[in-house]
């Protein structure tokens, strides 16, 4: 039972194959629209280009396996495995399941965000907007050691505000030091 719990977890947290398989895609392919484009300059700025971003997303994806593994050595070694898989199985989900707020801990699957509320010093909304608009809104928690998580994308167009504020409530309650502030 607990292995299907620590594959499920897995499961959860890591980021997606597909960024990799895009980004070694990407990588295959720019070779080929180098021969393929007939204007040798803007083939030559196309293909590497093309070659950069696959790389970009190959190395995205294996710097945010690493740093979850980072994360889940520092949990082990503070004997912390069994309560945080216990907060996977049971805890309460939130945003179409893409945050899960336990007894002790809060999963965000965005960028696979594992933080105690205890660790949290500070959290917010944040609202990016381009030219203008609206398009995008993230729960961002801040650590003691002044870092940004992303928790989890909300969202869109304020549609999301109650939610947010309900979880938002909820962390405060399990830790009260924690600072609140919305819509930076």
């Amino acid at each position: 039972m607990e292995k299907d719990i620590i594959n499920d977890f897995k499961k959860y947290i890591h980021p997606s194959p597909s960024l990799a398989v895009t980004g070694i895609i990407t990588i295959a392919v720019s070779p080929i629209l180098f021969f393929m484009i007939y204007d040798r300059m803007y083939a030559i700025v196309t293909s590497i280009t093309t070659l950069l971003m696959g790389i970009i997303c190959v190395v995205y994806f294996f710097e945010m396996r690493s740093q979850i593994a980072k994360q889940l050595r520092s949990i082990e070694e503070r004997n912390f495995l069994s309560v945080l898989l216990d907060d996977f199985n049971h805890g309460g989900k939130a945003f179409n399941g893409m945050l899960i707020l336990g007894k002790v801990f809060v999963l965000g699957k965005h960028r696979g965000a594992i933080l105690t509320y205890s660790d949290i010093k500070n959290i917010y909304q944040k609202i990016d907007y381009y030219n203008g608009i609206e398009s995008q809104r993230t729960l961002i928690a801040v650590t003691k050691d002044n870092k940004e998580h992303t928790l989890c994308v909300l969202k869109l167009r304020g549609r999301s505000d109650d939610e947010a504020i309900q979880v938002v409530n909820y962390i405060v309650s399990m830790n009260p030091e924690i600072t609140v502030g919305y819509k930076k």
